[in-house]
């Protein structure tokens, strides 16, 4: 399995004067860099035999730097590529550069993870692991999903216009997981259009791809403001 770790955001709502994935946090008695932390745990909990960093291009030399002070990373091959100006657009450049670099397999399985989601269980990553083995061209897309804890509405001009069904809502997370022979072949298929996705799972949705789903952890949290990481 591949790693597709996504460095990209510009951190405006965090504050500081680097994107909050590059400030570096005390996380269980560790400094590093927010992405070091992310990487650290899911690479520990899940093998792969390659992590692929999308990072804008003046944070490569950053982020190279910081993997090789890490030791249980040095023995895994890594490549740094170039974001999008979207997440979706930053993934897609990640599937291009594993199709350049003959990465690429008919039966590869990449994890796509926001570095911004540091808080990730053993049990949680085990669950990521275990799903990667039912992604197939048939179900190319697997994602994290944990339960809508406040009531949802649905607004139009100020206005309360229905209530959803908390039951049958969810809230997405990642890392989420894909088949890259399918991916790569959508991206490069006369019917792909470029759209703002918000992730992959849309993205497979949107072409008629299934889309499977497990048990995620609400502590996956995503860091957005400092108070995430307090």
């Amino acid at each position: 399995m591949i790693l597709q770790l996504l460095l990209g955001g510009s951190g405006r709502r965090f504050g500081g004067s680097l994107p909050k994935q590059y400030q570096e946090f005390n996380i269980n008695g560790k400094i590093a860099p927010l992405f070091i932390h992310t990487l650290e745990k899911i690479n520990r909990e899940i093998s792969f035999e390659l992590i692929l960093m999308i990072a804008q291009k003046q944070y490569h030399s950053f982020v190279l730097d910081k993997i090789r002070q890490q030791k249980q990373i040095q023995q895994i091959e890594v490549i740094v590529g170039e974001g999008g100006n979207t997440r979706h657009e930053s993934f897609t450049k990640g599937i291009s550069l594993l199709h350049e670099k003959n990465k690429i397999q008919k039966n590869t399985v990449v994890c796509v993870h926001d570095a911004n989601r540091p808080f990730l269980s053993t049990e949680f990553l085990k669950r990521a692991e275990t799903t990667s083995k039912k992604i197939t061209e048939k179900h190319p897309c697997a994602l994290p999903i944990v339960p809508v804890r406040d009531s949802l509405v649905e607004v139009k001009n100020q206005t309360i216009k229905a209530y959803l069904n908390r039951e049958k809502t969810f809230a997405v997370q990642t890392p989420q997981l894909i088949h890259a022979y399918t991916a790569y072949h959508i991206l490069q298929s006369r019917s792909y259009q470029k759209k703002n996705y918000t992730d992959e799972g849309s993205f497979f949705l949107d072409y008629g791809h299934a889309v499977l789903t497990f048990e995620g952890d609400l502590s996956n949290k995503k860091v957005t403001f400092p108070e995430d990481i307090a």
